[in-house]
């Protein structure tokens, strides 16, 4: 899912992108959510990660769990904003932030829709990383 994905993504050209996928994770949700939450991530990284490469990673957690991470290199994110990252509208304090602040918000619904969360960590001039932790299914019920 996530290498035909990430091939797929016109936001990611140009930009390389490293992926990391372990075990083979499987994710109890809705596919066209996933999809509309991992595109606007990858886009959210390309456009401000400085064009530096992205990482995108994908683990269970063994606590039941499947942790989907996209990870870049830019300038980071001030702690005072982190908490502002998912209201609508909200387009940081950066003066060339473009677009229109929807983009997280719409992650951050389609995983709660999902029963999932988003997690982040991000420090100034070190890069930042969103984290989506969703259910895992299990190896019997996909069998």
């Amino acid at each position: 899912f996530l290498d035909d994905l990430i091939s797929h993504m016109p936001e990611a050209a140009g930009v390389p992108v490293q992926l990391d996928v372990r075990d083979d994770p499987v994710v109890w949700g809705h596919r066209g959510l996933l999809t509309q939450a991992m595109t606007n991530l990858v886009a959210n990284a390309v456009s401000h990660g400085n064009g530096e490469s992205l990482r995108v990673t994908a683990q269970a957690d063994g606590n039941g769990s499947v942790r989907l991470r996209v990870s870049d290199a830019g300038p980071g994110i001030r702690r005072i904003e982190v908490e502002k990252l998912f209201e609508r509208f909200y387009r940081g304090e950066r003066t060339e932030a473009t677009g229109y602040g929807l983009g997280l918000a719409i992650v951050k619904s389609a995983v709660t829709a999902m029963n999932g969360d988003v997690e982040v960590w991000s420090e100034p001039d070190k890069g930042t990383a969103v984290t989506l932790v969703l259910d895992a299914v299990e190896a019997e019920v996909v069998a």
